[in-house]
């Protein structure tokens, strides 16, 4: 989070403390910001601490992602919205087989000389964006390119941007911090849908812990995987915690999928329910 002393003299307040989908006083907001000269000053400031290893006692930091090709600076945050500035060389999701839609509303701002292209992906709508729909339609696929001024708005858990190629142009981000709890992931030449992931951080890093331990064949890690399976939020890390222990100690797992059968999600208890099945257990 890069958060400068003085922003609360500074009109990036007012934008950071709205809810992307706004579109009209983000792009209001954005071109004022642009016209004063102050979306320069604050890039320039940014790019120079960076590049330089400055001193950071002026400023909080909550992560930057840099490489070669790509910056991506966290300008500041609030209640109701994150705002990023990206600045991104090449093709960052060109060669992508999978791509997702968006867990969160994202209105996108594009100010520079050049051009960005990308993909938008949109799907049918749901009831309930917390079951993952393998037979989800795609309604529209189709090629942007963005210019200075262009801005477009991304609906959570229907809408997908696919940037392919970004030359010369800075893309201005305003998410909202309200987000659906799984990420829709699907195949971008078909269209079909792959899998649900996680779209809260500490759940990924979850469901990679519990196939590290899998993996390892760690049997005293069960007691605790009995836990994750029973009570954790996500459906499917709780159906990711019943698979590892099945790995492990097959008569628990049994025992697990039983109670399974009483699962608060659907597809938590259809899954279980099969699994008995194949198993020949009921």
């Amino acid at each position: 989070m890069f958060f400068y002393h003085s922003y609360r003299e500074s009109p990036l307040l007012k934008l950071l403390s709205i809810e992307a989908g706004e579109s009209e006083f983000i792009s209001d907001e954005l071109k004022r910001i642009i016209d004063a000269g102050e979306l320069s000053w604050v890039v320039n400031r940014l790019l120079s601490i960076v590049s330089n290893g400055e001193s950071m006692h002026c400023i909080s930091v909550d992560g930057f992602n840099m490489s070669a090709s790509n910056l991506e600076l966290r300008l500041a945050r609030s209640l109701l919205s994150a705002c990023t500035l990206k600045i991104i060389e090449g093709s960052p999701h060109q060669n992508r087989d999978v791509f997702f839609l968006y867990p969160n509303d994202v209105t996108m701002f594009f100010y520079g000389h050049g051009v960005c292209e990308a993909i938008l992906y949109e799907y049918e709508e749901m009831n309930d964006y917390e079951i993952f729909d393998v037979n989800r339609r795609l309604v529209k696929k189709e090629r942007l390119t963005f210019k200075n001024g262009d801005l477009i708005n991304i609906k959570a858990g229907d809408s997908g941007l696919q940037i392919l190629n970004v030359n010369d142009i800075f893309i201005f981000e305003v998410s909202s911090f309200k987000h659906h709890n799984i990420v829709h992931n699907f195949h971008v030449e078909t269209g079909a849908m792959l899998y649900p992931s996680s779209a809260d951080v500490s759940s990924t890093r979850l469901t990679t812990t519990l196939e590290v331990l899998k993996t390892l064949g760690d049997r005293d890690s069960v007691k605790y995987m009995s836990d994750i399976a029973k009570n954790h939020r996500q459906h499917f890390v709780r159906w990711k915690a019943i698979e590892a222990i099945a790995c492990l100690d097959e008569e628990y797992a049994k025992n697990i999928l039983i109670e399974s059968l009483n699962d608060s999600h659907p597809e938590v208890r259809a899954a279980a329910k099969k699994t008995l099945e194949f198993n020949g257990v009921v």
